[in-house]
């Protein structure tokens, strides 16, 4: 037995799965799973450029008899969402399972959208694990399911799951089904999708739902626990079910461990015998819908106000005894946490606060620098995925590019740009955008945990690969206006930027400096002071790094020393020279000092 979260326990199946690879692209709360098994097995791990490559690599693995993990977050499967729909139709040789972490609550997500759908959309089956030992143990009748059905199975977690810990019997668990022999067998009638092709494995689908709902009766992924309460059947999956068991142990309980196709049947029989049936589900009404549709009529319908966050057992106290949230007249608003900030010395703040200063139309993407949308530097007016920005922006060309002087802006981060904003670049230079585009090339995926990216030169393994030149890619595909900067280059940036900013030519801006997070801690003999220049201006404050801060005792700002990395931003921001570095602040007081001693002596 051991005290661990859903990835670290699903990891360990994995271990001992005979997997023959695994692939991901990083993403909260999914990331763990990839560089856990990384970590502690001989198993074959790779980041990929996004999801629906990383797809598409597990699914050729899978194509030639081998065993294959695909791990992505919940936007993640939007992404991979092409080649996921028709592996539908191909199947699998080896087994093929898509782990997908959904994040309910949108903690660390654009959207809180429901994966469940995507099975259902998509027609192949769905385990969804209660607890990290069930994260652990469902492996392997994922594996069973989709070597015995031919399918791709989907594995949806949930950010509790995959985050709250307990204690998990890691012993082995046979895998019944045979492991695939490792070749290529060349069945082109069931991997090559040509329309025709495509129209007769249709029919194969719907075989296989019918198929695996008859697999049910004898599953080990649904239970049955009758309880005192003889009138109201709860009906739950994943962690809901957890809460359920511990909120209402008087009530009968189905637990649901296949969500797609579910157990109708078996649901069915029990369901006739009593009152009211509620489904416990994180988002959206899956279950309930689909029992509705199967003729199941004592069903409850939940207010769609639990169609949105995650669950929590007051809320689930609350759906199941009454249905309704509402809040007392006389209920205390807590305080709303700080909003989260950029690092201390983060690279993304000196073009954030240039590209405020030029008030730009700014199209941003996903990392780090979102923060830019928020205060201080509202720098950000549009977010939606990962690549987005530059797309967006050459659309914003036809509407306000029009105008002379008008200049729209796209960020993007370096792992971002080359997950999906390539193309974004291509379609920007053959529709003639006149864009500013901000590549941040802040040498890692930082907002998933520094993994490394394409441009960095080095993979999952920490061996060398080949590192991508921006220039020569850019170059390539036709863009003509191209800008290395130092973002702790402020007034070089600045100057640059803003010149770029009165021309009608797209322009590349490529911001090169490793994320703070990165940078050694031993260099802070380098830290900048405020000297007795100030004159309390606070612009200072509207940098947004997390090192300055208003001192309320002396009611002007401050530098936190502990914090400060020694960018230098700030003191190419300050325009009244009150910001130096230590260094040069202790031979100011110390000529200060020589000179009070010189004026002692003459008097």
């Amino acid at each position: 037995m051991e005290y661990l979260n859903g990835n670290e326990a699903l990891v360990r199946a994995l271990k001992t799965a005979k997997i023959n690879r695994a692939t991901a692209y990083p993403g909260t709360p999914s990331t763990s799973i990839l560089e856990d098994l990384n970590r502690i097995s001989d198993i074959p791990c790779s980041w990929s450029v996004n999801e629906k490559v990383a797809l598409e690599d597990a699914a050729g693995v899978s194509f030639a008899g081998g065993r294959a993990v695909c791990i992505m977050k919940s936007v993640g499967l939007n992404v991979a969402s092409d080649p996921f729909m028709t592996l539908s139709y191909t199947g699998v040789f080896g087994a093929l399972i898509i782990v997908v972490c959904d994040d309910p609550g949108a903690y660390s997500s654009q959207n809180e959208q429901d994966n469940r759908n995507y099975a259902k959309f998509a027609k192949i089956p769905m385990l969804e694990p209660s607890t990290a030992q069930e994260a652990h143990d469902f492996l392997r009748e994922a594996i069973f399911i989709s070597e015995t059905f031919d399918t791709p199975v989907l594995y949806r977690m949930t950010t509790r799951i995959c985050m709250n810990k307990t204690l998990v019997n890691l012993k082995e668990l046979p895998i019944e089904s045979p492991k695939p022999s490792l070749r290529f067998p060349r069945e082109n009638e069931k991997l090559v999708m040509t329309p025709k092709q495509a129209r007769i494995r249709h029919h194969f689908i719907e075989e296989r739902l019918e198929i695996l709902k008859k697999y049910h009766d004898k599953s080990r992924l649904h239970s049955y626990s009758p309880g005192k309460n003889k009138k109201r059947l709860l009906v739950a999956s994943g962690i809901s079910f957890l809460y359920a068991k511990e909120l209402f142990p008087n009530d009968s309980l189905i637990k649901v461990g296949m969500t797609y196709p579910m157990p109708i049947e078996f649901i069915k029989n029990i369901a006739k015998n009593y009152d009211e049936v509620i489904c416990i589900e994180e988002l959206d009404p899956f279950m309930e819908e689909m029992l509705l549709i199967e003729g199941i009529s004592n069903i409850r319908r939940k207010n769609k106000s639990f169609y949105c966050n995650d669950y929590t057992p007051k809320r689930v106290r609350l759906l199941v005894e009454t249905n309704e949230e509402t809040k007392p007249k006389d209920a205390h608003e807590p305080l709303p946490p700080p909003p989260p900030t950029l690092c201390s010395g983060c690279p993304h703040i000196s073009v954030l606060t240039i590209i405020r200063s030029l008030k730009l139309d700014v199209c941003g993407d996903i990392g780090c620098y979102t923060l830019g949308s928020a205060s201080p530097y509202y720098a950000m007016h549009a977010v939606v995925d990962m690549g987005a920005s530059i797309s967006m922006s050459t659309g914003m060309k036809y509407v306000l590019g029009q105008n002379k002087g008008k200049r729209i802006a796209a960020i993007i981060g370096d792992s971002t740009f080359f997950h999906s904003g390539l193309t974004g670049i291509i379609d920007a230079v053959q529709n003639k955008s006149n864009a500013l585009i901000f590549i941040l090339d802040n040498r890692t995926t930082a907002m998933t945990g520094r993994q490394g990216h394409a441009g960095v030169g080095n993979n999952l393994l920490n061996s060398d690969s080949p590192n991508v030149d921006y220039v020569k890619l850019l170059e390539a595909v036709g863009v003509k206006n191209i800008t290395i900067l130092d973002p702790y280059d402020l007034k070089d940036c600045q100057q640059k930027i803003e010149k770029a900013s009165k021309e009608e030519t797209m322009h590349v801006f490529i911001l090169k400096r490793e994320c703070a997070l990165l940078l050694k801690k031993d260099v802070g003999v380098k830290k900048t002071i405020l000297s007795d220049n100030c004159v309390n201006c606070r612009d200072c404050l509207r940098l947004g790094c997390p090192a300055i801060y208003f001192d309320e005792n002396k009611r002007k700002p401050a530098i936190n020393l502990d914090e400060c990395i020694g960018c230098e931003i700030c003191i190419a921001a300050c325009e009244f020279d009150a910001i130096v570095s230590l260094d040069e602040k202790k031979i100011i007081d110390e000529k200060r000092l020589v000179n009070l001693a010189n004026k002692e002596k003459k008097n």
